[in-house]
């Protein structure tokens, strides 16, 4: 269906993310009037509104845009292909498009991420889910106004930082710590402009002046994977996880990780590599924690509950480890080891972990003579507090 092009006064007054000029491509007035309430609640007043693609070029040629709100279906053409049209534009490819969508397909959101768009919401979306996707464009646009005085400054930076002979990141000068965010800005520019290169060596500076900085971590992950370069994609989702865990911000990043589970076909999730490698250090209680923030982000895989009802299992959670192990055989059916632990816990057959045990012991005896004393005297205490907890319960 066609609509005239609707033109609102607009606001000479920047909301709290700094946008003042706003178009808002929209397949029907219903949609068009969902965003404007949506911005008026970033206070962002009187955007643009049209409802095809040959009137938003019209509009950007006559006014600009420094954000867009596009449909993913319009009056001649869908929202992706009018978004690659734009980031075809040398002028206009800058501006950060928000794509709002009733399609919920894996290779919208792919095309979404290729094409560089600062999010791709489902509709109806949530007012937490519109103002991640807006900070995320304000990030993204903070470079926007010069960014040849940005890019030259960071080739002069790297010259007179790095020696000729010697490119590593442990070469350059030490930098302040306020130094990251720019780099992560910096990041997120060049990534919406797909200079993967550009992108990867200002990521990795913003993770070499702060290593917990999880969002340079995951802006690194996710220049991977846009590189096609697996390898280094997963080995900086799981950086990314670890650095969440020691911040403790996975509540506040969840949505992230999910965003970036959603453009990995493999499913790879970092929080079950980081609870495999606690584990395997014997660092139970994190591998805890990190199976169970494995478990938000893809609670249907029946692996991470059995190798947390293993966690468990070592640290004598029995009422823990069967419920976990029960779920997760549920969910996965035929697995030799989560069967033989839930036999053991449950008394049917007391010998069916021994392998298992004696592979820990064999580890164990590795140990120097004094840290084995302390493991051993360390599980009688946790062992007699367990038993203190249960006898007060």
């Amino acid at each position: 269906m066609s609509h005239p092009p609707r033109t609102l006064p607009m606001s000479r007054t920047a909301g709290p993310a700094g946008f003042v000029n706003v178009l808002v491509v929209a397949e029907n007035e219903g949609h068009a009037r969902i965003d404007r309430d949506f911005l008026k609640k970033a206070r962002i007043f009187g955007p643009r509104v049209v409802f095809s693609a040959a009137k938003a070029r019209a509009v950007l040629e006559r006014h600009g845009a420094d954000l867009i709100l596009c449909d993913g279906r319009l009056a001649d053409t869908d929202g992706l292909s009018f978004a690659a049209w734009l980031k075809a534009q040398p002028g206009l490819k800058t501006i950060p498009v928000i794509m709002a969508s009733v399609v919920n397909r894996r290779e919208a959101v792919l095309d979404a991420a290729r094409l560089g768009l600062c999010g791709y919401m489902i509709r109806p979306y949530s007012e937490a889910t519109f103002f991640k996707y807006l900070e995320m464009a304000r990030a993204m646009r903070a470079f926007t106004a010069d960014v040849a005085t940005a890019f030259a400054r960071e080739r002069r930076s790297a010259s007179e930082t790095v020696p000729a002979d010697d490119k590593s990141d442990a070469a350059r000068a030490p930098e302040l710590p306020d130094e990251a965010p720019r780099h992560y800005r910096l990041g997120l520019r060049r990534l919406a402009a797909r200079d993967y290169d550009g992108a990867a060596v200002a990521f990795s500076r913003a993770t070499a002046i702060n290593a917990l900085y999880v969002e340079a971590h995951l802006g690194l992950a996710e220049t991977w994977k846009a590189k096609g370069d697996e390898r280094r994609y997963r080995e900086a989702m799981k950086r990314a996880a670890a650095a969440c865990a020691r911040a403790r911000r996975f509540e506040e990043l969840r949505d992230r990780f999910v965003e970036l589970l959603k453009k990995d076909r493999e499913g790879f999730n970092p929080f079950f590599a980081l609870g495999n490698e606690s584990q395997r250090a014997r660092d139970y209680a994190g591998a805890v924690t990190a199976y169970r923030e494995a478990l938000v982000l893809t609670p249907e895989k029946g692996d991470i509950h059995i190798e947390l009802g293993k966690a468990y299992y070592f640290l004598r959670r029995r009422d823990l480890a069967v419920k976990a192990v029960t779920r997760g055989l549920g969910l996965c059916g035929e697995h030799a080891e989560g069967q033989a632990l839930l036999a053991r816990l449950t008394g049917r057959d007391p010998e069916a972990l021994l392998p298992m045990e004696a592979a820990r012991e064999d580890r164990a005896a590795t140990l120097p003579w004094a840290v084995r004393v302390a493991c051993r005297v360390a599980g009688v205490l946790t062992e007699g507090l367990y038993k203190v907890r249960r006898l007060a319960a």
